[in-house]
């Protein structure tokens, strides 16, 4: 079948009941692919992280490989983020799907992708489309749970390893900055640093930012070394959109989270990261990846998710956030490890726009729940919990106001951390410390300790600084305070 062919078939599967003879079937062709986050951050460096994620960008583009094929742009319902669906001919599945998956590995050396056609009537494709789009999707992770066929390099036993990603043999020597000893790379390591080096991303472009920054030190020289990863996902877009009936209704809801990603995303970055280095590692779907100095990375998350469920207020859907607060230095593959989890939970434990984060103070947290396991405290009736859980949007902007407030005051930093100190010591140890501290302070810092308390605390149940979080079986309760978390955020709020 030629372009015009595939036009008049394509016309045939939306607008017609009946279907002449000989009207080839109709395939879903699903596309996705493998272990990004892998490849994307299997080497530490920023270059090679953002040299890889436009990869993945161009490659997320199949117009010109459908072209090629004379297949029309009307059957790509979907493409964004490493995934996509195709609608086609019988005659014209196996085509793409040699073409995606040689053009995967010939632009990258490493990266793969996976495709699975399902064939399907004409009348779901008009009335139960999403429900295909779910039954590919099936299809597909178990196609990559069964894929054994993967790039492979041998490294012999007199070869140089690459110095960026230590897996693949080294065939060329580059200095990665002026004035830098020359490092040993692999084909795929270098194509990743020379497309990344000195590349501006489209939202660099748009703020007319000049250079991006060369490495996660220029971002955290900003913020005393530290950074901010911040991870934002849509509460449960694949769900929504994979529940439209229709070809035309998919494309409409895909199309509305992509836009409202982008437009969150550079409203965002206009608000707080003007003046400011940060770098958008990856965005997909409908979730996005960046780095940005820590001073700003609570704010960004929240005006990520604001923006997002404002541009989608009309379709009632709302995004979370999760930020990891770390040293430059800290690999950023453990930090979006992090990051991810502490998503997770937070969609689990809050339903609608939300954020949590967590202020890595060193590497000996392997996990969220480790994390959490060290802010938790067991007393025979109560568990104490160091940590508020997601904060709703509101709560998060009361937070930051009280840091500000406390800052304003000059709050003495020994009474911050020493009430903080407290907090382990129990419930009623720490409560009298609180107290205390609210008689003997100036006016100035006592209605700053009656504004926390007054907002975090219903006094005729609680004393602050804790407030009552849930109720436990066999008679026990659960408190949490925010004390701790605006302790580990003071010097993270300008």
């Amino acid at each position: 079948m030629d372009e015009y062919q595939i036009r008049v078939w394509w016309q045939i599967l939306n607008t017609k009941k009946s279907f002449p003879d000989g009207f080839e079937c109709p395939f879903l062709l699903s596309i996705d692919a493998d272990r990004v986050t892998e490849y994307v951050f299997e080497t530490p460096g920023l270059s090679e992280m953002r040299g890889a994620s436009a990869q993945l960008n161009s490659l997320n583009d199949l117009e010109p490989i459908l072209s090629e094929l004379g297949i029309p742009n009307e059957c790509l319902v979907y493409a964004a983020g490493g995934s996509a669906v195709i609608v086609l001919p019988e005659s014209k599945v196996g085509f793409v799907k040699d073409a995606v998956e040689l053009a995967y590995l010939e632009q990258t050396g490493a990266a793969t992708a996976t495709c699975v056609a399902l064939q399907v009537s004409p009348v779901d494709v008009q009335e139960r489309f999403g429900n295909l789009v779910r039954a590919a999707g099936q299809q597909l992770r178990a196609a990559k749970g069964q894929k054994s066929i993967v790039p492979f390099f041998e490294v012999l036993p007199f070869s140089r390893r690459c110095d960026a990603c230590r897996k693949r043999p080294a065939v060329v020597f580059i200095a990665p900055f002026e004035g830098e000893a020359a490092e040993g790379r692999c084909r795929v390591c270098q194509a990743k640093w020379q497309l990344g080096r000195n590349r501006r991303s489209e939202w660099h472009a748009i703020l007319e930012i000049g250079e991006p920054p060369k490495d996660l030190g220029v971002i955290g020289d900003v913020s005393k070394g530290f950074i901010g990863l911040v991870y934002a996902d849509g509460n449960r877009m694949g769900e929504w959109i994979q529940e439209a009936n229709t070809i035309n209704e998919f494309r409409k809801r895909s199309t509305a989270v992509r836009e409202a990603v982008s437009n969150a995303l550079t409203r965002t970055l206009e608000i707080h990261c003007v003046h400011l280095p940060f770098e958008v590692i990856l965005v997909g779907g409908d979730d996005m990846l960046l780095v940005t100095p820590a001073t700003v990375a609570l704010e960004v998350a929240a005006s990520l998710c604001r923006c997002f469920t404002e541009e989608m207020g009309k379709y009632n859907k709302t995004m979370s956030a999760g930020v990891i607060l770390a040293d430059h230095h800290t690999p950023v593959y453990f930090l979006r490890r992090l990051a991810e989890q502490l998503l997770k939970e937070t969609k689990r434990s809050y339903m609608g726009a939300s954020v949590d984060f967590l202020v890595l103070k060193s590497q000996g947290t392997r996990s969220i729940i480790d994390a959490w396991e060290s802010h938790t405290f067991d007393y025979p009736r109560e568990n104490l919990i160091l940590h508020h859980g997601p904060y709703g949007l509101a709560e998060l902007d009361q937070l930051l106001r009280h840091v500000r407030q406390g800052k304003c005051v000059n709050y003495p930093c020994s009474q911050l951390y020493g009430l903080r100190d407290t907090l382990k010591q129990g419930r009623q140890v720490s409560a009298l410390a609180f107290l205390y501290q609210q008689a003997r302070s100036s006016d100035k810092i006592e209605a700053f300790l009656d504004d926390f308390a007054n907002f975090w605390s219903a006094r005729d149940r609680e004393t602050p600084p804790w407030f009552l979080s849930r109720s436990l079986r066999g008679g026990r309760v659960e408190y949490r305070t925010v004390w701790a978390d605006m302790a580990d955020l003071w010097d993270w709020v300008e």
